[in-house]
């Protein structure tokens, strides 16, 4: 086989490689499109972690994970929205714990369940996240949940019949299952009004989503109002 042959292959071999990256990245891209707006299949209930007005026009659902660092971002951005919004969003958290990789994650979700039973989830929701550079590495984090449990005022014994009972372990798994009901694979990830949306990069850009949010059911409330009472004008 001369030279300019072998050449010839060697092109047809790199253009048949770039041709096939090409058709991955789109592929990709295309799923990645499809996966945000997909709608929430399991829909809030009384029996959720719900921060905020029950009032609230906006409902925002994170799946979450303590020992995430991405998570770690975006928490006071959550908190910030919260500060922002206390009238017209509800926060609402719901255990993912990605124990591939992170190994404290399902007894973290455990900790904030067990601490759910006294009525201090955000408590421990917040000191989780707080903490989370401390116990993150550790062999068995345990003992040190228990220091948190006791610093936010929970009855520590209970907290630790609770830590491990089939009661807590049976809501995270609950948690768990709604995530891969969702097709979900990462932490944190948001549903906007029961449509997933895209992490935004800034707070900026989360306020913005909430914002646009709100401006949507206002206009829709506005509209139906107007059509109501046009209705109610040719009756008369």
């Amino acid at each position: 086989m001369n030279d300019r042959l072998k050449s010839g292959f060697i092109w047809a071999g790199v253009s048949l490689l770039i041709v096939i990256v090409l058709i991955v990245v789109i592929k990709i891209g295309s799923n990645r499109a499809t996966n945000s707006g997909t709608v929430l299949k399991t829909p809030v209930t009384v029996n959720d972690h719900i921060q905020g007005s029950t009032n609230a026009k906006v409902t925002l659902v994170e799946y979450g994970d303590f020992e995430c660092p991405v998570c770690l971002t975006y928490y006071p951005m959550a908190k910030q929205l919260h500060a922002d919004f206390p009238n017209s969003v509800a926060f609402v958290f719901r255990e993912f714990p990605l124990t591939s990789i992170h190994h404290n994650a399902q007894i973290a979700a455990q900790a904030a369940e067990a601490s759910a039973k006294q009525g201090k989830f955000w408590d421990m929701h917040d000191m989780l996240y707080n903490t989370q550079n401390n116990w993150s590495t550790m062999s068995d984090p345990t003992s040190y949940f228990v220091t948190l449990a006791n610093s936010i005022g929970l009855n520590v014994k209970q907290f630790k019949i609770d830590l491990n009972s089939k009661t807590i372990k049976k809501h995270v798994a609950q948690d768990l299952a709604s995530a891969n009901a969702n097709g979900l694979n990462a932490t944190p990830t948001f549903f906007l009004n029961g449509k997933e949306i895209q992490n935004p990069k800034t707070y900026t850009d989360f306020k913005t989503l909430v914002e646009q949010a709100l401006r949507k059911i206002n206009t829709s409330s506005v509209s139906t109002y107007a059509n109501t009472s046009t209705a109610n004008t040719t009756a008369q």
